[in-house]
Order: structure tokens, then sequence, then C-alpha cells
């Protein structure tokens, strides 16, 4: 199976909430603080690479 970004924060960033913190405990902290990383690169690619694009084309508007 292939998994995007989405899919992975979806199914395998698996968290709970400490009732004594009030605070959300990540399971996996490593893979966590990796797609935090990764959601702001796409965000940076997608806002330099892709939507000067889809405005010269009207796609969007």
């Amino acid at each position: 199976m292939t998994y995007g970004v989405y899919q992975i924060f979806a199914g395998l960033d698996t968290s709970y909430k400490d009732e004594t913190t009030d605070k959300t405990v990540y399971d996996n902290v490593e893979l966590h603080t990796a797609l935090n990383g990764l959601k702001e690169l796409v965000m940076a690619y997608y806002n330099a690479e892709i939507a000067p694009m889809l405005f010269e084309y009207e796609f969007v508007k």
C-alpha cells in the first residue's frame, strides 16, 4: 500500500491525551517531528512551484 503525507498523519501518527497534564503525547515522537518538518517543506514547495502555475493557467482565480 502506498501512503501519502495525509494517510501517514491519519493512520500512523497516533497519540493520546495525558489526563494528569492534559497534554497530547505522541506514540512515536520521531515520526511526528519528521512529519511536521515534511509538512512545512511540502507547503513551501507548493507555494513556490505549483501555485504560480495554477494562477498562470487560470485554474485558480
